[in-house]
């Protein structure tokens, strides 16, 4: 009898709800931080980043103006086209990605009662599948995250591979992180 491998999001989905869990503790929706997990199957990266609105849009209540409306629109574009992590001498693509903000009407149900995210502390949850030719030679991958938005000052990365798992911290000047055998 054969055994199918689990799906890469086996192993992402039960860290994905961590959040709601986190939703009461305010320690865990601080500005500035994020958090990037990754399940790596050879070439194939399963990515989940969840970061406070703030991070990627510069403000955390419903979108008013015209400018928030396009940062919004911008912010879900670039997360949606752009791989969250490649690595040198190797193209990575997004396959499929879902930016959910809690930002847009239509996100939000309409109702009487106000939650406290209404408030005006909002997450961004990015998901995304991203195929890539190869993997980097010296196991280096890098991210854009905290190059692209300036409010990003910190991103942890949490990382399953084959090879094992492991966590980084990366920042504006140190964006890359090396998965070893």
């Amino acid at each position: 009898m054969r055994l199918s491998r689990p799906s890469p999001l086996y192993y992402i989905l039960p860290l994905a709800t961590l959040p709601a869990f986190a939703a009461d503790n305010p320690a865990a929706h601080q500005h500035g931080h994020a958090t990037l997990q990754v399940v790596m199957e050879g070439p194939t990266l399963s990515v989940l980043l969840d970061s406070p609105a703030h991070n990627l849009l510069g403000f955390e209540h419903r979108p008013v103006t015209a400018d928030e409306h396009h940062q919004l629109n911008q912010a879900t574009e670039w997360l949606t086209t752009t791989p969250l992590l490649t690595g040198n001498g190797i193209v990575c693509e997004v396959q499929s990605a879902d930016v959910a903000t809690g930002l847009n009407e239509d996100d939000h149900e309409h109702s009487e009662h106000h939650s406290a995210s209404d408030l005006g502390h909002f997450d961004v949850e990015v998901t995304q599948q991203i195929s890539c030719n190869d993997q980097p030679d010296d196991g280096v991958w890098t991210s854009p995250l905290t190059e692209q938005f300036e409010h990003m000052q910190q991103l942890d990365v949490e990382w399953i591979s084959p090879q094992g798992q492991g966590a980084s911290r990366l920042t504006s000047r140190d964006r890359s992180f090396r998965v070893t055998p």
